[in-house]
């Protein structure tokens, strides 16, 4: 008997070739752009003040866990000068693992054909979502990729003790994605629940499931506890607590902008991609009912959907962890004789709406960034740069000095983090300004953001002393200058030395 194409079995290697060709096709147009994101960029230079002996939320703040920055760090350390390309590099490799696995657990809703084109179509799903670089998820999403393969991989044994090493190391796993995100306990929860649900439809009493589950929590939070007993050691442990636990909390949301924009999201791209699931979980249900893997797919689905909305914020990358799930869902579909229509249909749809073959657009980002990085360059003579808004780029690719551990332009001037960053916003801005700043950036796109009390305090000094020297020119016709560079001046008007 001759196999179809859906039914013929494809060995690992040949799987992982085909993955290989499509995440090198979907990545590629923004390999090397150093501004493809600004979350990018400024992990990146959390890394590099590791390297030189800094400490994140005590030297350079942000409440990401450490984790994170680590793995900017290591990259940073190997790659050297090719640091942008380097983070782009191994993203693609986890990017890319992460399909091998959705292709894995895909296979067992439907076929090897489904199956790999699941995994094709979660590469193609992250340039819609802000993931053809570096974002966060593309790093923690292996990872609890990986914990979600051990479970299913639980349902085809019987035996305690396979099960129990799996949910041990599941454990493990999703609690080093906590210290890449601390959002992703959502789904590591919801994976640790269904191994004691395992442990149960196995027959284990109450007591064999309970210390099961204190061993799976222990695991869980090992990561991060043995983050915070380093950052204790070298005395600050405040610190950490205050930037991974508290601040969040701190946060203040931004009400209906933040509302709509989830809604664009979940129109434009994200919508299509959450019925094709739901349809691949309703061709199951009707041919074979609730069974234990089904249960477990749409719980998934459930949590990352969870995670998505327990942000107030709705960014486009929030979406990324629901491509794992979803797109592991549609494989029923995509096994189906036309099913690879549809993978087909979702290709087309990053194409026009995520930029997956936009390779003008990053090359004139770059070229872009050069020349305002000339600017910057030219106008600091030995002196110091703060970015009122822009990107944290400028601040590694000039050489420059901190005039603050608060980098990240949104920590001192979004009127979200406000409260949210442990000190006042405007205390900070007026001690930076004190100390004369030779070149200030500002993005006019962001200012619907910005705290009132700084934006007056900041444009009243850029009026007084500043002069505009570059202005990079808008997209639309309602915002016509989009980013400006500020030189300062003496009271004469002329270029003030730098301090």
């Amino acid at each position: 008997m001759t196999l179809t194409l859906g039914e013929r079995r494809w060995s690992p290697a040949l799987v992982l070739l085909v993955l290989a060709i499509v995440a090198l096709a979907s990545r590629s147009a923004a390999f090397g752009d150093p501004v493809n994101h600004v979350d990018d960029e400024f992990y990146l230079l959390v890394g590099k003040v590791m390297l030189q002996g800094g400490w994140p939320y005590v030297d350079i703040w942000d409440r990401k866990p450490v984790g994170l920055f680590a793995i900017y760090a290591a990259i940073a350390g190997v790659s050297g000068a090719y640091a942008v390309q380097g983070v782009q590099l191994v993203a693609g490799l986890c990017a890319l693992a992460t399909a091998y696995v959705v292709q894995r657990i895909g296979r067992r809703l439907s076929s090897d054909w489904g199956g790999l084109l699941a995994g094709v179509a979660y590469l193609v799903c992250l340039p819609m979502f802000g993931g053809q670089t570096g974002q966060s998820p593309i790093f923690y999403n292996l990872l609890i990729a990986g914990a979600a393969l051990l479970f299913v991989q639980s349902l085809e044994t019987g035996e305690q003790r396979a099960v129990t090493r799996r949910a041990l190391l599941a454990m493990l796993w999703c609690g080093l994605a906590m210290t890449v995100k601390q959002i992703s306990f959502i789904e590591g929860g919801f994976i640790g629940a269904a191994f004691l649900w395992r442990f149960h439809r196995l027959g284990l009493g109450l007591p064999a499931i309970a210390w099961r589950a204190a061993a799976m929590i222990l695991l869980a939070l090992a990561p991060t506890l043995a983050c915070l007993l380093v950052y204790v050691a070298a005395g600050h442990g405040e610190a950490f607590v205050f930037a991974n636990f508290i601040s969040i909390f701190r946060k203040h949301p931004v009400g209906g902008l933040a509302l709509e924009r989830g809604l664009v999201v979940l129109v434009r791209a994200l919508l299509p991609v959450l019925l094709i699931a739901l349809w691949g979980l309703w061709v199951r249900r009707r041919a074979q009912g609730w069974t234990d893997l089904n249960l477990f797919i749409a719980g998934w689905i459930a949590a990352a959907v969870a995670g998505y909305l327990f942000v107030p914020y709705f960014f486009d990358h929030y979406a990324l962890p629901l491509m794992v799930p979803l797109s592991i869902s549609a494989a029923t579909l995509y096994a189906r004789p036309r099913g690879w229509w549809i993978a087909a249909a979702i290709a087309l749809l990053s194409t026009a709406t995520g930029g997956m073959v936009a390779f003008e657009k990053h090359a004139k980002r770059i070229e872009a960034a050069r020349a305002l990085t000339a600017v910057i360059d030219r106008e600091l003579r030995g002196g110091c740069l703060y970015l009122v808004s822009g990107r944290p780029y400028f601040y590694d690719a000039t050489p420059t000095c901190r005039m603050s551990r608060f980098v990240f332009p949104d920590h001192l001037n979004d009127n979200a983090e406000r409260d949210g960053i442990g000190i006042d916003q405007l205390t900070e801005v007026r001690r930076i300004f004190a100390n004369e700043p030779t070149v200030v950036v500002t993005d006019v796109n962001e200012d619907w953001r910005r705290t009132p009390s700084v934006k007056a305090f900041v444009d009243g000094e850029l009026a007084r002393h500043y002069r505009p020297v570059f202005k990079l020119p808008g997209r639309t016709p309602r915002n016509l200058v989009s980013l400006v560079i500020w030189s300062r001046v003496d009271e004469a008007g002329k270029t003030a030395p730098a301090r």
